[in-house]
């Protein structure tokens, strides 16, 4: 299940979630951003017994933005348990995603 993240859900969906959670920090006028999004809902709908993708609209979410130190985007910041486990920044390609799924 893919969820758009807001300030007053990044709590509940992604720090107290028991699968991994890949947080997709992107704007609506970012192409890369645009790019992205398809690359991870695939790697989602592959792995969504232990996956979830959040997206956040980083202009939308600026609490959820700063707490994250999202400077460039696209990025994604990837959870588990609850504690940070990785962040990429820019457009990688899907296996650089996968092998946080640990």
């Amino acid at each position: 299940m893919i969820i758009q993240l807001t300030d007053a859900t990044f709590e509940r969906e992604v720090l107290k979630s028991d699968k991994i959670v890949f947080v997709d920090c992107y704007a609506e006028w970012c192409a890369p951003c645009k790019a992205l999004t398809p690359i991870l809902k695939e790697l989602e709908a592959e792995n969504s017994e232990t996956m979830s993708l959040c997206l956040l609209d980083v202009e939308d979410n600026i609490e959820t933005a700063g707490r994250l130190k999202i400077s460039s985007i696209p990025k994604v910041v990837v959870f588990k348990d609850g504690v940070e486990i990785k962040s990429l920044v820019g457009l990688n390609k899907k296996e650089d995603y996968a092998k946080y799924l640990l």
